[in-house]
């Protein structure tokens, strides 16, 4: 299933996971609230939104790079509360 989304074979297939395969890259618009509140948080939206973008590509999910991601956040998250509840 995977090479028929990848467009394997073909001149246009998908070279990279995070690329898509029916418009060039461009930047990430962010909101004007995402603009405004991303500096008070230390970027830290922007870069999970940036993350977002990678692992959703052309309307699909990379299951892989999703699981990744979410280990990463759930290590990240408990990293934090065990720093706030050490006393």
């Amino acid at each position: 299933m995977q090479r028929f989304y990848n467009h394997h074979g073909q001149p246009s297939a998908r070279l990279d996971g995070d690329r898509s395969v029916h418009a060039p890259p461009t930047g990430i618009r962010h909101s004007l609230f995402m603009t405004l509140i991303s500096p008070l948080l230390f970027s830290a939206p922007a870069v999970h939104l940036r993350s977002l973008h990678k692992i959703w590509v052309d309307k699909i999910l990379r299951k892989h790079a999703y699981d990744l991601l979410v280990d990463k956040l759930n290590t990240e998250w408990q990293e934090f509360i065990l720093f706030v509840s050490y006393d």
